[in-house]
């Protein structure tokens, strides 16, 4: 059955391939990011931040842009990595679209916090600020030059049909329950 969830193997192309070297790091990222979101999110739903929200317009504002923004990065996670690890032809644009969404997420979220007057001028912000950018400034780069990526996210976008791939399955099952000796196994 397994034939029936990946794509067929595109013709072999010389060069680095699949998810190493410094495919890595990204790999890693996309597998921590969510994990670290998620953490992200407990420490705003706590009770204080919940009820200093509902003493102050202007906390309630930052945290629904901070929630709001980690919404989204999330979703472009969790689609980023599926595409990225099913080797998808589209994973680099998505993953270059995440790293400009982070660098967005990370002003938008810095300039309504101290816009409100929430925040003060850190220099953790201004860090993680300059660290976004920095990451976009590397890996963009990279995902557009890089041949291991080209050689790498290969796989075409393609539509299965997991419900009669299934039913498919099993009649084959079936078939060589009442006939044993048949080998006929495609």
């Amino acid at each position: 059955m397994d034939h029936l969830l990946t794509p067929p193997n595109p013709k072999k192309v010389k060069g680095p391939q699949g998810i190493g070297g410094w495919l890595i790091l990204p790999a890693i990222g996309l597998i921590l990011g969510p994990i670290l979101i998620c953490i992200s999110f407990s420490e705003f739903l706590s009770e204080e931040v919940q009820q200093a929200a509902r003493e102050s317009a202007s906390i309630a504002a930052y945290v629904n842009v901070v929630l709001g923004g980690q919404v989204v990065l999330l979703l472009i996670l969790i689609v980023t990595g599926l595409l990225f690890f099913s080797k998808n032809k589209a994973a680099p644009n998505f993953y270059i679209f995440l790293l400009v969404a982070g660098v967005v997420f990370s002003i938008v979220s810095y300039v309504v916090g101290t816009d409100t007057g929430i925040k003060e001028v850190t220099e953790e912000d201004l860090r993680g600020i300059r660290r976004s950018i920095s990451g976009a400034m590397i890996w963009i780069p990279y995902f557009l030059v890089s041949k291991r990526v080209k050689n790498t996210f290969v796989a075409k976008e393609e539509k299965y049909d997991f419900l009669n791939a299934s039913i498919e399955e099993f009649r084959r099952e079936e078939a060589s329950l009442q006939n044993p000796l048949s080998l006929n196994d495609d």
